[in-house]
């Protein structure tokens, strides 16, 4: 079961989503009526940002403020194709997401 840790000692501060919280968002993710070509696209577009927050580390503003035109693709040093979503996050910092295989499975 994953907790929250708050720890005054460290400067870092980490926190993790319980269980039960993350549960949440998924199930109705999965219960979406998916009967209508809206529904649908709906239903995958909730699954595709509730796994791109989730798995990337990305909070609501880094998300909305993107669009699928900040997906790059790069090589990496062995010359495999290696995606990514370039983010503006806090302090206007740019940071590259590594898009995962868990990722693109949730995309399709």
């Amino acid at each position: 079961m994953l907790r929250a840790i708050d720890d005054a000692d460290d400067k870092q501060h980490h926190r993790r989503i319980d269980s039960p919280k993350l549960q949440l968002p998924l199930t109705c993710c999965l219960t979406m009526s998916r009967e209508t070509d809206r529904q649908r696209a709906h239903y995958f577009r909730a699954r595709w940002l509730f796994t791109l927050l989730y798995l990337g580390g990305l909070r609501i503003p880094d998300v909305s403020a993107n669009t699928m035109g900040r997906f790059i693709a790069r090589c990496d040093a062995d010359g495999h194709e290696c995606w990514g979503l370039a983010v503006l996050g806090k302090g206007d910092k740019e940071r590259l997401v590594s898009a995962t295989n868990a990722m693109a499975a949730a995309h399709s």
